[in-house]
């Protein structure tokens, strides 16, 4: 028989045990950016493939406040909400230099005015899940002089531009070079081309590019506001071609409503039929997929002026696990909707894997969920644990002679890890096509390992699990010249949370061990995406950092002196 005392004492070092991990996440995991630098050469161990050229970003949350506050609005409580900044990896010939820097935003400049002290400046912007302080959001809400996104989910590489984007219709641009924010990214049409009365929500986050690898393509939800009796929703994919961004279809989303029949207090009576949220959405080689989930929009609360400011999210959407996901096709060379079909079950996605089609069939995988997902996200949820929330690898197999859903199929069903996210996949060569492995982390309850998923059988490989190391989205990277789907590398930002160190940890694409890590100077905290920007740098220059400059200098000097003496 079990020892009372014995057993106590077991659960009492258990609690303690999970008690301290807690606190190590919220002083790291969910930390403050105390210092911002330009590029620094950092300190690598192992091996750097010399081939790897280019900038390795990762959105950052840069702060989320005292999380020991107990003060409403006085802290960021969900992890969509932190204030964005922007950190990167320099990779040349083997070396590596790190960079981190806010994006100046209007939430980062109220939030710097009070010395980057959240106890002091308290939420006073619009957020998305947190609530914020009413009070101090008046007094800033008139404060216009600085792009009004905080653009922290991903990148969008434009030409030779890149775009830190959330899910506005536009983000903020800034310079790889330096990371200085240069200011809203700005278009060359008009509102899309559309008339003035339109009105937008909802840009997906997740953009796909066409096979010339420059050509973007995206999906917004537009609200035609001519006649607030009956507003149409549509949803309107579009390309972004030289600064431009331009129409390329459209199709009903939901509608008409009339807003007379909102009541106070009350959401708009027909839930089915409202618009609903996207987040990615699916690419074939001739095929458009937009998948609009069970987070409907309620247009009472949306265009309800009397009412006073709230998280966004939170209190202009509900969740219905009762209504239909609805994906509607699109051709690409007609630019018509050519098909729809729906699941029975509400379900959620967030991210793609890949589409692809073959033999008269599209194959549509992607990260689905029954439940609220996003309510998860909070940071007092993630320190508990994933409580019954999974996530489905989720492949919908569609029969394209009539658009008939024949098949769903989990891809990744014998699993350690309830919670799966940031999926991947070699998008340069395998986008829209036949593929084979996937990337994502496992969460348990922070993310504790990086996978590499064989879609066709299930079997993956893993980087971890690590107590201590935390590691981001991984980004698969190709050899130039390479011809098999994983000949590259995988990069992945990582948290050690012993240190409070950020590092960035290249795996070998095949075998998906590690070849090296270079590791920066302080603290790298939460974020969503990243993206690896493709650079050649001049052969044999490496740049360097103000240090090694220093360095050099009085090296100089010195020669020059004892030179001078002879």
């Amino acid at each position: 028989m079990v020892d009372l005392k014995v057993a106590f004492l077991f659960a009492l070092i258990t609690m303690t045990t999970c008690d301290d991990m807690a606190h190590d996440l919220l002083k790291t995991y969910f930390g403050t950016i105390e210092r911002e630098h330009p590029y620094t050469d950092i300190k690598v161990e192992g091996y750097i493939p010399e081939w790897l050229s280019g900038y390795f970003l990762h959105q950052t949350a840069g702060s989320y406040g005292n999380q020991s506050n107990p003060k409403v609005g006085e802290k960021l409580t969900h992890t969509f909400d932190g204030v964005g900044a922007v950190s990167s990896f320099k990779f040349n010939g083997g070396h590596v230099q790190y960079s981190i820097r806010y994006y100046v935003t209007q939430l980062f400049k109220i939030f710097d005015y009070y010395s980057r002290n959240m106890d002091r400046s308290k939420v006073a912007w619009g957020t998305t899940f947190s609530p914020f302080d009413q009070q101090q959001f008046k007094k800033w809400e008139d404060f216009h002089d600085y792009p009004d996104d905080n653009p922290n989910v991903v990148f969008w590489k434009i030409g030779d531009k890149v775009e830190a984007m959330s899910e506005a219709t536009a983000g903020v641009q800034f310079d790889l070079d330096t990371l200085q924010t240069l200011g809203t990214y700005q278009f060359k049409d008009d509102n899309f081309g559309m008339p003035p009365y339109m009105a937008y929500l909802n840009n997906p986050a997740h953009e796909h590019y066409g096979g010339d690898g420059v050509t973007i393509y995206s999906a917004v939800a537009m609200y035609n506001m001519s006649d607030v009796s009956k507003i149409n929703v549509t949803r309107m994919l579009y390309k972004v071609v030289d600064d431009t961004r331009i129409p390329v279809a459209l199709f009903h989303e939901a509608g008409p409503f009339n807003l007379s029949e909102c009541t106070p207090g009350s959401s708009y009576p027909d839930m089915d039929d409202r618009g609903g949220y996207m987040h990615s959405f699916c690419m074939t080689e001739n095929y458009f997929v937009m998948p609009t989930s069970t987070y409907k929009y309620d247009v009472c609360s949306i265009f309800n002026e009397k009412l006073p400011p709230e998280p966004f999210f939170k209190t202009k959407t509900e969740y219905s696990e009762t209504s239909p996901t609805r994906f509607v096709v699109i051709s690409r060379s007609t630019r018509n909707v050519v098909g729809e079909f729906s699941t029975p079950d509400g379900l959620f996605v967030t991210h793609q894997l890949n589409s692809y089609e073959k033999d008269g069939m599209m194959y549509l995988d992607m990260l689905t969920y029954r439940g609220d997902a996003y309510g998860h996200f909070y940071i007092k949820n993630l320190l508990k644990g994933s409580k019954g929330l999974r996530t489905r690898v989720e492949r919908f197999v569609v029969n394209t002679s009539d658009w008939s859903l024949t098949e769903r199929k989990e891809l990744f069903p014998k699993r350690d890890h309830d919670l799966v996210e940031f999926s991947t996949i070699n998008y340069q060569s395998h986008s829209g096509k036949p593929y084979k492995y996937a990337y994502m982390i496992g969460l348990d309850p922070a993310p504790n390992v990086l996978i590499k998923l064989n879609v066709d059988t299930g079997e993956a490989n893993y980087w971890g699990p690590y107590d201590d190391l935390i590691p981001g989205e991984p980004i698969f990277v190709e050899k130039p010249g390479s011809s098999a789907e994983d000949d590259g590398v995988i990069l992945a930002n990582v948290l050690d949370t012993n240190t409070g160190k950020g590092m960035v940890v290249v795996l070998d694409g095949k075998s998906f061990a590690e070849l090296g890590r270079a590791i920066s100077p302080e603290l790298m905290p939460f974020g969503f995406h990243s993206k690896f920007i493709e650079k050649a740098f001049d052969e044999g220059t490496v740049t360097l950092s103000r240090h090694t400059t220093c360095v050099v200098f009085v090296f100089l000097c010195v020669a020059i002196l004892v030179f001078m003496k002879r």
